[in-house]
Parts: structure tokens; sequence; C-alpha cells
């Protein structure tokens, strides 16, 4: 049996998770745990959202939920009402539309074609808008992809979350870190790891405790920020394995999350690295692709 808790009511979800109008990988999110904040925070139409909530079989209630444990969604609710009125009244769509097919034929177009020319060709020096590229690629589609917004189509949007693997990170790590994480309790100095995994080496809140060398932060933090990209290849690993990403719980993972998890790490190593530093001797390549494509990334919000 799948369960999920929302609002303090165990759910049974094993027949709705392959109807699921978001996609079996979104919701695969939810399953055995708490997921007040991330029901609510997703289902922007809340009408819509009761309406297949009522339809699930209720198990029972928990002494406590994370609505409860945390803050209240007041804040939240009104956001997405001003969000929901400004779609309805623009003719907009809540997923894809817009720009999307363009946004994702230039990416394609500009990725692959850096990737030929620096890994097959030689031209090491395209290594560094390579490296911009890649991190726009991962940015610009692969983002709003393992969201399930990319597009309606929740295929295509399991399609381009992977995205992600090809630039050498994970999907399957990437929306534990980010969806249960991140996206949640943004800026929270305990749950969200985007805030608290790096410290003390970095300090992104004033609730840690500063440390002597933080005063010369601004001077070394834009020079460490390219080895982000270097770091993915060995702690996805560890995170992978270990089922946590730091104290976030991991979905249960299936053959497939494995095959791919590894397929994919094993590709991007053999194009990246293997071919330009093998073939042509190259081995500042994936140097420069790498760490110019995690300054580039890490300067989006920093």
């Amino acid at each position: 049996m799948i369960t999920t808790i929302i609002d303090g009511k165990i759910y049974d979800i094993t027949d709705f998770v392959n109807v699921h109008p978001g996609g079996r990988e979104m919701i695969r999110l939810a399953e055995n745990r708490d997921s007040t904040y991330l029901f609510w925070s997703y289902h922007i139409d809340r009408n819509k959202a009761n309406k297949y909530l009522s339809q699930l079989r209720c198990l029972g209630r928990v002494n406590s939920c994370e609505e409860e444990q945390y803050l209240s969604p007041s804040l939240l609710f009104r956001l997405q009402d001003r969000v929901l009125e400004y779609i309805n009244n623009t003719s907009q769509k809540k997923r894809g539309g817009g720009n999307i097919t363009s946004r994702i034929l230039f990416f394609n177009l500009t990725t692959f074609l850096l990737t030929y020319l620096v890994c097959f060709c030689g031209h090491w020096w395209l290594s560094l808008f390579l490296g911009i590229s890649l991190a726009s690629f991962g940015l610009c589609v692969q983002h709003s992809a393992n969201h399930g917004s990319l597009t309606d189509n929740n295929t295509w949007n399991e399609f381009f979350g992977y995205y992600n693997d090809i630039t050498g990170a994970s999907s399957f790590m990437w929306k534990t870190q980010h969806n249960l994480g991140h996206h949640l309790l943004p800026n929270d100095i305990v749950h969200d790891p985007d805030t608290f995994s790096n410290y003390p080496i970095t300090r992104f809140s004033e609730k840690f405790k500063i440390k002597k060398w933080h005063n010369f932060q601004f001077l070394y933090l834009p020079l460490i920020t390219g080895f982000m990209g270097f770091s993915y290849l060995f702690f996805d690993f560890l995170h992978f394995i270990n089922g946590y990403y730091f104290n976030v719980h991991s979905p249960k993972k299936t053959l497939k999350d494995v095959t791919l998890f590894v397929g994919f790490k094993l590709l991007h190593v053999f194009l990246y690295y293997f071919i330009p530093m093998y073939h042509f001797g190259h081995w500042w390549t994936p140097l420069l692709t790498v760490y110019i494509g995690s300054t580039y990334l890490s300067f989006q919000f920093l």
C-alpha cells in the first residue's frame, strides 16, 4: 500500500498514483511521507485539488502534520490566488505554453552543437561557451521539467527532466534536494539544503554562527563556486546510496532509477571527460567546461 499524509489525514494513494494528473513521477515525491506542504504548494487551484482529495480513501489521522509543525499556509494561499487570477485573466496555461517550444529548440541546438564541436572536433576553446550552455540547458529546461511544468505532457516533462543528468547532475537527487527541500521551506536553516549544506565553508544565513573566514567570503566564494559541478559526480553517489540529501529523505528507488542514475553518470563522464582527454589529449577541456558552467550557474543565484 502507498500512503501519504495531508493536513494530518492518512490517504491511500495506491491506485491514484497511476492516474495522477501531474504524472507518476511527481506524485512519487509524496509517497509514504507527510506531503502537506508539497500538496498545497504544487496545486494552485485548491478547489480542483480538494475535489481529487475527497475521492481518496482516508485511513485515519495522525497526531501532527507539517502544517501544524511549521507555519500557516495562509500567505501561500493568498499568493496562489493572485497567480491563478492573473493566469485566468491573461488566458495563459498553468503548464507549458508561451515560448517553451522555442526555448527547448534553442538550448537543444546550442548545447548539442557545442558538445559536438568541443568533444568530437577538439575545439577546446569553445568549452567556455559549452559550460555556459550546459548550465543554461539545465536551468531553463530541466528545472521546469522536473517541477512538472515545462509542458502539459507528463511524458515529455520526465524526458526533459533527464537533461539534468546529461549535465552531470542527477534529476532524482535534484528533485529530492530542490522539490522536497528547498521549495517547501526556502532559506530555512534546518530544512533547506541550499541554505545549510555548504556551512561552515560558506554562510548564507545570519542565523548561522559567523566564522573568521566569512569576513572574506565575498573574495573566495566566486572562486570556489566553479567546483560545484565536480562535486556532483562524487556526492550524488553518496546521497543516492544513503537515500537522503542531507536530512531530506528521497523517494523509494526503483531499478529504473538506479539504471538511469548510473547510466547517465557514465555517459556524462564519457562525453565530457574521456573523449576530449583521450582522443585529443585536452585534459583542460572538462576542467574549463565544468568550472565555467558551475560559476555561471552559481552567479544566477548569488
